[in-house]
């Protein structure tokens, strides 16, 4: 369980590092590949790319309140 544990906040930490990078995508996109197409081809990134961040700009609109009480709209892919 720990090491689920130090997974997943190390994951956080390296997202929040890589989105706060931006527009500088190329850590962004290094994260997604190693973590979301870890050990396989990355089918069109650009486009998984493009989500993420339609995804991000959607979530920054709605209210965190709305956010914390699980009230989340999210963007179509």
């Amino acid at each position: 369980m720990r090491r689920l544990g130090e997974a997943f906040y190390g994951r956080v930490k390296n997202y929040h590092a890589a989105l706060s990078a931006l527009p500088a995508t190329e850590d962004l996109s290094a994260m997604v590949k190693r973590t979301v197409f870890a050990g396989v081809e990355a089918p069109a990134l650009e486009v998984f790319m493009d989500y993420i961040l339609r995804q991000r700009d959607g979530l920054r609109e709605q209210a965190t309140g709305d956010l914390a009480l699980g009230n989340v709209s999210w963007i179509s892919p």
